[in-house]
Formats: structure tokens, sequence, C-alpha cells
């Protein structure tokens, strides 16, 4: 088990290491950056059959820090290997959708070191060592803003809003260290069960301003639309599926587990914020004119539904908020590849420059399409079972809020139609007559292996929440 697990950390960092020894070929980049994504998909497939995921708990606990009594510790649970898993096929997609010919050599490096770091995070079980895989992946992030896009200004105000979120959660760290391990006395070793009885509301509020933003939770979102619009698609693919989920598994890891009871005094807070949220994200996308902009909105409005679901006093609220943050991420990938192929046949991301698609791809439609409605809810399909539980399992709790937030799956419905509406059908313009939109077999494949897994979750929903019961 030792062994899987520092593999799915090594074999991207592996992976970068090769891609910057072969020369900058297109070709063997990208044979690269599917091999090594592949490899990593498979331990963390290999990973499932170990027994003891029920709970989380340490596999690797090696003396690292010594001064300071901080090991080297990965852990694991079966949330946060579901993750991990969810990961590395998102990567493996990303492979295979390429990452542009310009730029080929360092993009396909620092995507592999992104994969890396973001695995470590969903594996780290000692807080600091959390908190350093949670600021290296910013490091590839930064670098494939400011090597492949122009607007400068949005990359720097990216990282600068989402590093000082980093910088208050830091303090969080440093006040636990010495005020509840034994830092004073040459050790750092922290009690949880300790930090967690002392119902401490400031270091709670500090770690969570750092996970409100990269979620982000309402109001702390006002990166995100920037952002996914001025990022390349290839990595706005990896900003809507997992590095929001950092700030999600954060605000689960270590809000609701290890500072669970600091947030009794935040809780109305956050679940008003939240509710706030899906409603003005599902308005914003409503009234978008640019398509990654529409998306970001949509995933702010369904980020705050699964930040509702882990603040609720609801166990069945909270196993939907895991559900649903796991095929969030399959979806939204395969809608933002979809993005990235239209972008790259014709360079244009405003929804009016598109109509009639469906008569001449229609096998492109038809994923994009059935991706849509299930990224609406619709019943049979895996949004509707996250949005279902969260809200059936908050409503004993708070039928109001609950009542609010049902609005947005509403508006959810009306502006993804619209979407549909404005691409899809209609006159087929001249220009989309003598454009090739067929998609690669490999990518045809990609998608296909999301739609069987959303019907498969959407029908069956009982094998990821029998995984998750003894945990949450």
């Amino acid at each position: 088990m030792e062994f899987i697990l520092v593999s799915l950390i090594l074999l991207p960092l592996a992976g970068f290491s090769v891609a910057l020894i072969l020369p900058s070929d297109y070709k063997w980049q990208r044979i690269n950056f599917i091999f090594f994504t592949l490899l990593s998909l498979a331990a963390a497939i290999y990973s499932f059959k170990f027994d003891g995921l029920d709970k989380f708990h340490d596999i690797i606990n090696i003396p690292w820090l010594s001064v300071m009594q901080v090991n080297f510790r990965l852990g694991i649970d079966y949330i946060s290997l579901s993750l991990v898993l969810t990961t590395t096929f998102i990567f493996v997609g990303s492979a295979v959708a390429g990452v542009g010919k310009e730029n080929i050599k360092i993009n396909t490096a620092l995507m592999l070191l992104l994969e890396a770091f973001l695995i470590g995070v969903f594996l780290a079980s000692d807080v600091l060592l959390f908190y350093i895989f949670w600021e290296l992946v910013m490091l590839p992030v930064i670098g494939l803003f400011f090597i492949n896009i122009k607007d400068q200004y949005r990359a720097i105000y990216f990282y600068l809003y989402t590093i000082a979120g980093s910088l208050v959660m830091f303090l969080g760290i440093v006040y636990i260290y010495f005020y509840y391990g034994d830092l004073a006395s040459g050790g750092g070793y922290v009690d949880w069960l300790e930090v967690r009885a002392l119902n401490n509301n400031l270091i709670w509020a500090l770690f969570a301003i750092a996970f409100a933003i990269k979620a982000p939770l309402f109001p702390f979102h006002g990166w995100q639309a920037g952002a996914y619009q001025a990022a390349p698609t290839f990595l706005t693919v990896i900003l809507a599926t997992l590095l929001s989920k950092m700030g999600w598994y954060g605000f689960y890891r270590y809000s609701h587990k290890l500072l669970g009871e600091g947030g009794e005094f935040w809780q109305g807070s956050i679940l008003f914020l939240s509710v706030v949220g899906v409603i003005y994200g599902a308005m914003m996308a409503w009234q978008s004119k640019n398509i990654k902009s529409l998306f970001a909105y949509s995933s702010l409005s369904h980020l705050n539904m699964m930040i509702y679901g882990i603040f609720s006093d609801s166990e069945v609220a909270l196993a939907g908020s895991i559900f649903f943050a796991i095929q969030h991420s399959l979806i939204m990938a395969g809608i933002f590849w979809i993005i990235q192929f239209l972008e790259g046949r014709k360079g244009i991301n405003l929804t009016n420059n598109f109509n009639g698609l469906f008569k001449v791809a229609p096998v492109l439609a038809g994923f994009f399409i059935f991706l849509s409605l299930a990224n609406i809810g619709l019943p049979g399909l895996s949004g509707f079972v996250g949005e279902f539980t969260i809200l059936s399992g908050n409503f004993k709790f708070y039928p109001g809020l609950t009542v609010v937030a049902t609005g947005g799956v509403i508006l959810a419905a009306l502006y993804q139609l619209k979407i549909i509406q404005r691409l899809f059908f209609g006159e087929v313009s001249l220009i989309n007559e003598r454009i090739n939109y067929k998609l690669g077999y490999e990518m045809i494949a990609i998608l296909a292996i999301i739609i069987i897994a959303v019907i498969i979750m959407g029908i069956y929903p009982s094998f990821l929440f029998d995984l998750f019961k003894e945990i949450v």
C-alpha cells in the first residue's frame, strides 16, 4: 500500500522529468503525457483493493522536519481516494484533449507537476504538509497562465487573491502549532482532538477563509469568472473540476472533521452565504454571454450547493455533498473539453457565434446536451442524486433556506437549456458548414466513460453512498 500511495505522486513527477528531457515535439510530448497519466490512473484504481478505507488513517509516516516533529504523512480513505481517482482520470482526459501545440513542452511538464501536487493535497494527513502541497499547486497554475495568455492582469489578480487566503490559513497553522502543539518545547505534534474540543472560532475562521476563496464560497468568488475566461481552456478544465474541489475538500476534511466544533459559531453564516451563492451563481450564469463565464457561474452555484451540504446537521446532505463533488468534476470536465474542441476549430467563445451545430456535428452535440442535462439534475442522472440528497437532507433542519436553494436548480435548467438552444439549434451558418467537427476516437472514449459513469451514478448511487456511510 505504501508503494502505491507514493507512486500516485511520484509517477506524475517522473512524467514531468521526462517532459523536460524530451524535445519540444508534439507527438512525443503527448505520448509522454498520456503514458504517465494512465499509469497514475491505474495506481488509483488499484488502491481501491485495499481494506480499511472506511476511515481515514495514515499509510506513510516518515520523519521529515525532526526539529518540529513534523512527519511526511500520507493517508487515505474512500473519500480522498475517490478524489484522487477523479483527478487521475481528468488528467488522462486532458492529455487526450491536448494542451495546445504552442509551448507543448513546458505545458506538458507543468500539467504533470500540477497533477502530482493536487494528488498530494488529497493525500496529505499532516496539516503542514497539506499546506505545502496547497501552495505548490499554485506554481504550475500560475506558470501556465503566464505562458499561455496575454492578459497578465487577470493572472496576477487570481494569484494575489488566492495567495491572500493561503497566508491567512498559514497564520492558523502557526497559531495551532505554537499554542496547541508542543513547538515551544522543541516539538510540533498537534492533538487534533484537543484542538477540536477547544472550540476555537478564530482558528476555524482562518482556515475557512482560504477554503472559501479556493472553492469559491460566495462572496469570495471575485477571481473565478475572470480566471476561467482568461485561462487556456485546458487549464480552465482543471480550475473548474479540481482546484475548486481543493476548497471543498478543505472544508470537509478540516473545517468539518478536524475543526468541526469550532464551526458551530459560523455555521449559520456559512449556510446563509452558500444559499446566496447558489442563487447568485445561477442568475449570473443566466445573463452571461461568454460560454466559459457561464459555466464559471454555474460552477459557483453548484459548489455553493455542495458547501450547503457539508455544513448541515444532516448526514444525508453531507453524503450528498461528497457524491455531488465527484460527479460535478466529471460533468464539468466533459463540458469544458467540448468547449476546448470548439474553440480549437473556431477560436471563438461567445455563445451567439455558434448556431445550428446539431446538424453539422450530431455526435458532439449529443455529448454536450447529455452532459448539460446531467448538470441541471435530470432525474436518472448523477446530478439529480447529488442535488436531491442535499436538499432533502437539509429540508428537515433548514426548510426556508432549502426552499430558496431549490430556486438555483430551476434557474440552472433555464440557463443550461438557453445555451443548448444557442449552440446547437437554429439555422446553420455558412462557416459552420465548412468546418470539420468530428471528434477523435480517444476523445469519444473519454466522453463515453463520463456518460456511463453519470448514468450508473444516477441509476445506482448506492455503490458510492455505501463507501461513504461509515465515514460521514
